[in-house]
């Protein structure tokens, strides 16, 4: 039987979500609310900006004459001394800080051997940073990755936040449904066109198919605003175990190879391989000067996220 579009989307339609609105709830819930894993600012953000909330900074810029309203305790009484004019000290404005996150929902995303598939991982990651940046007073930006590059307006409230939320635990849909999966090109191409010098951006992905070009598109990036990456990795991509006779599919291309997990050999140079590749990821991160942090879909990703400290 031939599957079209419209069979797809409605296969699609009775899978369950990623998340469901409990588990979200419960999320938003460990990180607002008091709670037995006393999550409340263990996830924060820090970077260059002045400050999570809006009003004046502590960065003294220049002074000026007193004017009515100003607060007396930023009178600098070393020029009032000198000038015999009440003088006031100027600080540097403070800006609300912009999270963007970038979650990958490609095909290789739709993998998991334990506990999670690794989409749910970015998922669940995603949404744990949106919930705390938002806490925290920050606007929230997001793009998925899917067949296209979607982009997900700023976000003040929870409200807001649902569309974004809604479009990363929808279920993943099927390999034969993406003709046309984004491009890591098109992906940096979207980003920049949002023109966020002051956002702060953190990749969610596996980053599959990451090219020498798209390293330096990612270099670049990071030398233009603060860029992190979360990795998404499930043990069967670390080590392959001996399962006997089995078919794989390729989530880029859909060839279908048959593998002999019996053959050791066959095992350690897909070990070595695997390792290889993921050191050669870290290093362009180290090189980029991009922080990095490893997600499992084996561990409790919330957990996972509390040892992560991210700062530049």
């Amino acid at each position: 039987m031939r599957l079209d579009q419209t069979t797809l989307e409605m296969k699609t339609s009775h899978l369950p979500p990623l998340l469901s609105s409990n588990e979200l709830g419960q999320l938003r819930g460990c990180l607002l609310n008091s709670s037995p894993l006393h999550a409340r600012g263990q996830i924060a953000l820090t970077g260059r900006y002045k400050s999570l909330h809006r009003g004046h900074g502590m960065d003294w810029v220049d002074t000026r004459s007193y004017q009515a309203g100003d607060d007396l305790r930023h009178l600098d009484w070393r020029a009032t001394a000198r000038s015999g004019k009440a003088t006031t000290k100027v600080f540097q404005e403070e800006h609300q800080r912009k999270l963007l996150l970038v979650v990958d929902r490609r095909q290789t995303m739709a993998f998991g051997t334990t506990i999670d598939l690794k989409a749910t991982v970015a998922a669940r990651a995603a949404a744990i940073l949106a919930f705390s940046a938002i806490a925290n007073n920050e606007e929230v930006l997001g793009v998925v990755i899917e067949d296209e590059a979607a982009v997900y307006p700023a976000a003040r409230t929870d409200e807001a936040l649902l569309p974004l939320l809604r479009a990363i635990s929808k279920p993943l849909q099927p390999a034969r449904a993406q003709k046309n999966q984004s491009t890591w090109q098109q992906v940096f191409t979207t980003i920049e066109h949002l023109g966020g010098n002051t956002f702060s951006t953190i990749f969610i992905s596996d980053f599959a198919g990451l090219i020498e070009s798209s390293h330096q598109r990612l270099q670049h990036l990071a030398l233009q605003q603060e860029v992190a990456a979360i990795y998404i990795n499930d043990p069967a991509e670390e080590q392959l175990k001996d399962i006997g006779t089995m078919n794989i599919v390729c989530p880029l291309t859909g060839k279908i190879s048959q593998i002999d997990t019996c053959n050791k050999t066959l095992r350690q140079r897909y070990e070595q391989a695997m390792a290889l590749g993921r050191s050669e990821l870290f290093n362009h991160f180290k090189k980029s000067a991009i922080p990095y942090h490893t997600l499992s879909t084996a561990q409790d990703t919330f957990k996972q996220l509390q040892q992560w400290q991210w700062i530049r």
